[in-house]
């Protein structure tokens, strides 16, 4: 599926559902992400590097200082591989889309805490990915995540969201080796607030 299609289609959907419901809130992040993989056995020096992706969040109030949140975000990863035995490097790229699951509790008037897991799907666009690399398509993840909350005026707001994502599941098919990922993660934009 076109990534430009799926996510105008999302943001479609998260504005339908926000004129549905007159508590939720609407988040327009961008994203910064730190792969650290973890292989099995040792293909030798790991270095993570900064990606840049994007991503709506999606928060109802359930109840007084707790949120349920979800969403969609396309989260690259891109970490760079050190061979032992050569000293060859090699540098590896693709992207994500990862649908999130989050309870969030407040815990001060602008903090809060979440915990959840997630979901991933490989974005199969781009000359590397996870078809071309040989990885698994689907994932899955738990999170945890602390989120300030900046409000600006009545209905908008600031928001920064920093995540770890500890990968569950094998990225790697194959039956003498192992690939899992862990991310750090952190979202930031503009929070719109319907109803307030």
């Amino acid at each position: 599926m076109d990534k430009r299609i799926f996510s105008l289609g999302m943001v479609a959907l998260g504005l339908f559902s926000a004129s549905a419901r007159a508590d939720l809130d609407v988040s327009l992040v961008g994203a910064g992400s730190y792969a650290m993989p973890v292989f099995s056995p040792s293909q030798g020096s790991v270095t993570g590097q900064l990606g840049i992706g994007y991503g709506l969040l999606l928060d109802w109030p359930m109840t007084k200082g707790f949120k349920l949140q979800f969403g969609i975000s396309s989260l690259p990863r891109q970490y760079q591989v050190t061979s032992a035995l050569t000293s060859a490097t090699t540098t590896t790229q693709f992207s994500s889309w990862h649908l999130p699951l989050n309870f969030k509790f407040q815990m001060a008037p602008a903090f809060y805490l979440g915990l959840g897991g997630y979901y991933e799907q490989g974005d199969s666009s781009g000359s590397q990915n996870w078809r071309t690399l040989g990885l698994a398509s689907r994932g899955f993840g738990a999170m945890l995540s602390a989120v300030y909350d900046y409000p600006i005026m009545p209905g908008i707001g600031w928001i920064l969201d920093v995540r770890y994502l500890l990968g569950l599941s094998d990225m790697d098919p194959g039956a003498t080796s192992t690939l899992k990922f862990s991310d750090a993660v952190g979202f930031t934009g503009i929070r719109m607030g319907f109803g307030r």
